[in-house]
């Protein structure tokens, strides 16, 4: 009924009107046929609605995604090797993932609280970056899940640039922004010697201030002790 192809020759805001209505119908049909995208709207829905869901739920969206990302793992690995090769190709080496982790890091034993994302994280890298700014928890992303919806979270990025090992940890649904010279590794470890060389020096500074402060308070105290006449001289050596 909306098809722009069936109003090609109607006036050009009629067009604009029927265009826009055909869309809205394109994503109602997508976000139906997609399980997760209906369980999202279904959850926002009741959000908006009750204000607020139960674990059960979240935990039935976080399954579904979890589902759809392991169906869709020989894609990932595919698409994952060519923009890897891409980036390796790039004069003097470009942004490379060398290891991605989501998750709650207080138990680092307990892997069922984290999952590997190296794979997803490459595929969205375009032109050497990295750049995520959008609103929400990391766990929409495509290819992403949420493996422990009660817990906080993070993203721990270990990664190549130039051929330089980068690190940074973000919280979720923080902006991701990389490559940046904050990450570089030796940038930190310099920044690091540094700060451990300025605390060695002021700890030097304030030890040597302590010394001569209290050589200083015993020299004046010496200087302005009386000296003993000398009667009392003769008389304590009469005793």
């Amino acid at each position: 009924m909306y098809h722009p192809d069936r109003h090609a020759c109607a006036p050009e805001e009629d067009k604009q009107r029927y265009q826009e209505e055909f869309q809205t119908y394109l994503t109602a049909c997508e976000t139906l046929c997609d399980p997760v995208a209906r369980a999202c709207y279904d959850l926002d829905r009741k959000t908006r609605l009750t204000g607020e869901i139960s674990t059960e739920e979240y935990a039935q969206v976080a399954e579904l995604q979890r589902q759809v990302s392991e169906n869709n793992q020989q894609w990932l690995e595919e698409a994952f090797q060519a923009n890897r090769t891409t980036e390796l190709n790039r004069p003097g080496g470009g942004l490379v993932i060398i290891s991605a982790l989501y998750g709650n890091f207080d138990e680092p034993n307990n892997t069922s609280n984290w999952i590997d994302v190296t794979l997803q994280l490459q595929v969205m890298v375009e032109d050497s970056k990295l750049i995520i700014h959008r609103e929400g928890s990391y766990s929409w992303l495509e290819g992403f899940y949420d493996p422990c919806y009660e817990l906080s979270k993070q993203l721990k990025l270990r990664y190549l640039f130039l051929e330089e090992v980068h690190e940074c940890c973000f919280d979720d649904a923080d902006p991701i922004f990389a490559p940046l010279p904050s990450h570089n590794v030796s940038t930190i470890r310099s920044e690091q010697q540094k700060s451990r060389n300025r605390m060695a020096l002021g700890a030097a500074a304030v030890l040597g201030s302590i010394i001569v402060g209290g050589a200083y308070y015993y020299w004046r105290g010496a200087k302005t002790q009386p000296k003993p006449s000398q009667a009392s001289i003769q008389q304590t050596a009469l005793r």
